[in-house]
């Protein structure tokens, strides 16, 4: 048991030095989607939290709270899809950003 703490610690220690001198090689922007994406902090304020930013912005139903009342019901079903839509367009984006920079961070390696 302490025998597989030393070397994931020796691994965990090794590693910050590997993925150090890799993300140097790589695009900033690539090095940050590869971070977040291993869960690392990538701006010194801690790790992002992707639900706080989207209840600043949504309601529980994922449409604008500043919309006020939603009004016919057709339109509001219609409004909630678009929603759907727009936000999984942009987690698939995203997702290919991140598998993308991923690559080149293995490449590297």
């Amino acid at each position: 048991m302490l025998v597989e703490e030393l070397e994931d610690v020796v691994a965990e220690s090794a590693g910050e030095a590997v993925d150090s001198a890799v993300f140097a090689e790589m695009d900033s922007a690539d090095a940050e989607l590869v971070r977040a994406a291993l869960g690392q902090t990538t701006n010194g304020a801690g790790d992002w939290d992707d639900d706080e930013i989207e209840d600043d912005v949504l309601d529980d139903d994922g449409l604008s709270s500043e919309s006020g009342d939603a009004g016919d019901p057709d339109e509001f079903a219609e409004a909630a899809r678009a929603a759907e839509i727009a936000r999984l367009q942009a987690e698939i984006e995203s997702s290919r950003r991140s598998q993308a920079a991923l690559g080149r961070y293995l490449e590297l390696l």
